[in-house]
């Protein structure tokens, strides 16, 4: 791996956003994080082996990139993921996929901040999610709704040994991202689950329904919601049998 740093002061923040062939959205993606107020932050691009210009526009905005030598792919998004993390000196780490805003993200940082550092038993948290508004339907809403409150019911204690948080937005304290071993590789759906199931071996996930996470349809125009709920079931079965995922390959839907 070839890594490009530009900062080299310990922020309290790692913000890490696994991109491939993200030229489109990346400076999007960015901007908003160099905009926090009263946080010091560093921004990671980890990259999976983009073929447009997303390493160059990587390198002008970011503080760090990992960058794979010519022709090397990632074999999933967590491995992406966890290249990223090795770069992080951040106290805690903000997992951000490309082309994902949270529009209150100032006051829904500070407020996590502080929960982590009253309750030390808080692990990590996850955010209600949804589509941006001018690409969500009413059946989606729907659809989200019901997902949404799956992600509540499973981070509490009762549910947590199959708890659920998409990985849009996942924030996590460094230290137990690094005891837990972070995200399995291996798995190539469900590695955001996993990672939360981990962690409430040690510590505690929470759901922070009043912060959204905005993201993109894409990949369930292209599926549609019947497969992506099959997908789900499926993998959700294969690892709990058989600790792998039942889809083979990891691919990249953009717009």
């Amino acid at each position: 791996m070839l890594i490009d740093q530009k900062q080299q002061k310990k922020p309290l923040i790692s913000f890490i956003i696994p991109v491939l062939n993200e030229e489109k959205h990346l400076a999007r993606t960015i901007r908003p994080l160099r905009r926090l107020e009263g946080l010091s932050a560093e921004i990671i691009v980890s990259d999976g082996g983009s073929s447009d210009k997303t390493v160059n526009i990587a390198r002008s905005l970011a503080d760090k990139v990992n960058v794979r030598p010519a022709g090397e792919k990632n074999k999933s998004i967590g491995e992406n993921r966890n290249q990223g993390a090795k770069l992080a000196q951040g106290e805690f780490i903000f997992f951000l996929d490309c082309d994902v805003a949270i529009p209150d993200l100032n006051a829904c940082l500070k407020k996590c901040l502080k929960i982590f550092r009253d309750k030390e038993e808080i692990g990590a948290f996850t955010f209600k999610i949804q589509f941006y508004p001018n690409q969500q339907t009413w059946f989606d809403g729907l659809c989200l709704g019901v997902i949404n409150f799956f992600y509540f019911l499973t981070n509490r204690p009762s549910f947590s040994f199959m708890a659920q948080s998409i990985g849009w937005a996942q924030f996590a304290r460094h230290d137990v991202f690094k005891q837990v071993g972070g995200y399995n590789e291996n798995l190539i759906f469900g590695e955001d689950n996993n990672l939360y199931q981990k962690i409430n071996l040690f510590k505690k996930t929470v759901y922070l329904p009043e912060f959204v996470a905005y993201g993109s349809p894409v990949r369930f125009r292209k599926y549609g919601w019947l497969k992506m709920g099959l997908l789900w079931l499926m993998n959700t079965a294969w690892y709990f049998l058989f600790k792998k995922s039942f889809t083979k390959k990891w691919e990249r839907i953009g717009n």
